[in-house]
């Protein structure tokens, strides 16, 4: 079969969905192709275990077009974010722009094959360009293998098995220090875990974001913040203990200092619950899992057969090698700000829809790498500003009204000096 298409998209994750809807709105007769391996858009949301929630505000999360949230703040639920994207996706489909494609793969050259039946295929005339929104590559634990050895018999699950507990274990292992690790403790002690059963195995300890200040409208201050921090300080360690004392970033233990940065956010309440967790174990990554031991990289611990051992140490969004985000047939999705994915796909549409070179479009948005440890904050956070500074001054109206701009829930008076403050400090920088 073969078919034509302005944009073929491959992936209706979040970023391949921003991206759309944006371009849907700015070029109105264009057509969009949406090509997923799965058989509804979402992305990584079809396969996240069933009790996570959005770990920033819903206000500034999804398509420019269409609100999540119900109330400013909301921390959505995966189901009611699966929701909101077949209901985006039926209204593109409905106004007649977007073609959906699931359990499709993309091979070659605008050439899509089914994942069923590798004798299904269709071949798209890509008048536009081929757009990849795989590429940041998002990772949850129930579709990644755990990277260290398994023995036979060992109980080992991803997050996602907890929702359906039937039994009660004498130890339950918790491997990962990130996000989902946190978000398995606090379910397991919601759920009537006694505390002293849970065993945490924490690799590196990282900093983490205070919610209470990733909230419009305040995230714009937020992101300030660390900038002066940044600046005032000629070490990034030193800056995140500025941003502790201030209360915007937490660790979990005050005699730790974090060497992991990833921009996850928690609450006061849930860093309550993880701190009283006694039985934490620092001694490296997991390397092997047995029914009698867990080996790790600087020694081992006990373990029991009658353990449930949990592995939430799959990495999320992991930083890729930069690549050039516009060439003359195709666009690769990524971020341009900091640990914001989806405003950064809608960003990169805004400026497929001007009338500019590929040069000149890459001239106005670099690549920015998610963050991994510590030292990567000031690389990401200058370019990010640096990036912004750029299109504020391309389109200043369309920053200003995008729903997925969370600053832009500020006031205009509050969002104008905030503006002010940010160049003030990129100039000190000498960017």
């Amino acid at each position: 079969m073969k078919l034509e298409t302005d944009y073929l998209v491959v992936g209706a994750g979040a970023m391949g969905m921003a991206f759309a809807d944006t371009i849907i709105k700015e070029q109105p007769n264009s057509n969009i192709t949406l090509v997923d391996q799965r058989p509804a858009p979402g992305g990584h949301w079809l396969d996240a275990y069933p009790y996570v929630r959005l770990h920033q505000p819903a206000s500034f999360y999804g398509v420019n077009s269409e609100r999540l949230q119900t109330s400013s703040g909301d921390l959505s639920s995966k189901q009611e974010i699966l929701a909101y994207y077949s209901r985006v996706l039926h209204g593109m489909e409905n106004a007649g722009q977007v073609r959906f494609f699931g359990m499709m793969e993309h091979t070659n050259n605008g050439e899509v094959r089914s994942i069923n039946d590798h004798n299904k295929k269709i071949k798209f005339k890509i008048k536009k360009r081929l757009v990849d929104s795989t590429y940041m590559q998002v990772e949850v634990p129930s579709t990644t293998r755990p990277n260290f050895e398994v023995s036979n018999h060992v109980n080992l699950v991803p997050p996602n098995y907890l929702f359906s507990l039937r039994a009660s274990y004498e130890r339950y292992n918790i491997i990962g220090a990130g996000k989902t690790a946190l978000d398995a403790i606090c379910f397991l002690v919601d759920s009537g875990v006694p505390k002293e059963k849970i065993y945490w195995f924490v690799s590196q300890d990282s900093w983490f974001w205070n919610r209470e200040i990733v909230q419009p409208p305040l995230v714009g201050k937020a992101f300030l913040a660390l900038l002066n921090a940044v600046n005032k300080n000629k070490l990034a360690n030193e800056a995140f203990l500025d941003l502790e004392k201030i209360g915007h970033v937490f660790r979990l233990d005050k005699e730790i200092r974090p060497t992991k940065w990833k921009c996850a956010t928690i609450s006061k309440k849930e860093l309550e619950t993880v701190r009283k967790i006694k039985n934490v174990i620092r001694k490296g990554r997991v390397k092997k899992v047995s029914k009698n031991n867990i080996f790790l990289e600087r020694g081992k611990e006990r373990n029991t057969e009658m353990s449930i051992t949990v592995d939430c140490s799959a990495c999320g969004l992991a930083s890729r090698p930069e690549k050039k985000i516009f060439s003359e047939n195709a666009i690769v999705l990524q971020s341009t700000m900091m640990c914001q994915q989806v405003f950064s796909a809608s960003i990169i549409a805004k400026i497929e829809s001007l009338s500019l070179g590929v040069s000149e479009k890459n001239a106005l948005v670099s690549p920015v790498a998610h963050p991994e440890v510590v030292d990567d904050l000031p690389a990401c956070l200058f370019q990010s500003f640096k990036n912004l500074e750029q299109v504020n001054r391309k389109f200043p109206v369309w920053m200003r009204t995008a729903r997925l701009n969370g600053a832009g829930q500020q006031s205009l008076i509050s969002y104008l000096a905030d503006g002010v403050k940010v160049l003030k400090q990129i100039r000190k920088a000498n960017l």
